[in-house]
């Protein structure tokens, strides 16, 4: 028996150690989520779904606010919609000792919508961020054994060569970008929206009252921006029609505490891949105008007069 366990053991100590340096190993190209929760608690953050996720760069941002090692932490909507999950995560995230960060906060009305107001219901209740313990844990043991569902072996090679989550957050997305391509997916990223989510959606005040939390939250560690992604024109028809006064409620969630700025009427100037989701290049360029708009707004940040809220925010 004792020879037994012995050549058992013997032959489990290669699986064993290879299972251990796959977990050293694992970084930011197994998945979109992973390296998100390995990183170091940060300074200055991107939040929302993944229009912030595919369409801010923080360096690009960093580079023109003169800020340093802004950090994208925007997910998914289905996991970082606006509610006490997400608020928490971020808590966690956040280094305490933060006075001068900056935050960009993704706004959008389907980020603060639900088919019910009861956060019990809410689409994150059960996903992996409300269970979550750590979120800064290099390697994090609880997101590969608990949340992460391919095989261990992509950790050496990647998941998706079409997808590549940067160290800095940024979410890459390639694809083809050929119009007949993105028409058609366009096309059913619109449907999708119009048909399974439009029907069902509605504002919801739990969500609201979490992403104030969050701006009240931030707004004590640094600078505050609400802000709206471009998107497609017919996107932005569906979500006028969802929430028809949603400027006027950031508005009124701004107050001293934060800057809304506005590019939603600014779609014909980007490209996007679905309609949703501005492609790489775009991106690119919408967080170099995002940037130079955040550097001219701490500039000016002792004067109101310069401090326009609901406003196309181009610079002249």
């Amino acid at each position: 028996m004792n020879r037994f366990l012995k050549n058992i053991f013997l032959i489990s100590l290669p699986v064993l150690g290879f299972v251990v340096l796959t977990f050293w190993k694992a970084d930011e190209r197994i998945d979109p989520y992973y390296w998100r929760f390995v990183t170091p608690k940060q300074s200055s953050l991107v939040l929302g779904s993944s229009r912030a996720a595919q369409g801010i760069i923080p360096n690009v941002v960093d580079s023109i606010t003169a800020n340093d090692g802004m950090f994208n932490y925007a997910m998914t909507m289905a996991n970082s919609s606006y509610g006490r999950v997400y608020f928490e995560s971020v808590k966690q995230k956040i280094d305490p000792n933060t006075k001068d960060g900056i935050f960009i906060l993704e706004v959008c009305p389907w980020s603060i919508s639900s088919v019910t107001d009861d956060e019990s219901k809410f689409r994150e209740a059960n996903l992996f961020l409300s269970k979550l313990h750590c979120v800064s844990c290099k390697p994090n043991f609880e997101y590969l054994l608990r949340f992460y569902s391919d095989p261990f072996i992509s950790a050496w090679s990647g998941a998706n060569k079409n997808m590549k989550l940067n160290r800095n957050g940024w979410l890459e997305i390639t694809v083809s970008m050929d119009s007949v391509d993105v028409a058609n997916r366009s096309q059913k990223k619109i449907a999708q929206y119009k048909n399974d989510v439009l029907p069902f959606y509605r504002f919801s005040e739990n969500r609201c009252s979490y992403l104030a939390k969050t701006i009240d939250f931030l707004s004590k560690h640094g600078k505050v921006y609400l802000v709206r992604v471009p998107v497609y024109h017919e996107m932005l028809s569906l979500e006028n029609e969802l929430m028809p006064d949603f400027d006027d409620k950031m508005e009124s969630l701004t107050g001293s505490k934060a800057v809304y700025l506005n590019y939603s009427k600014d779609g014909a100037k980007y490209q996007f891949t679905d309609g949703n989701h501005l492609w790489k290049e775009s991106a690119r360029d919408f967080s170099q105008s995002l940037g130079e708009r955040i550097s001219f707004e701490l500039a000016n940040a002792t004067d109101e007069s310069l401090k326009p809220l609901n406003i196309n925010p181009v610079l002249e």
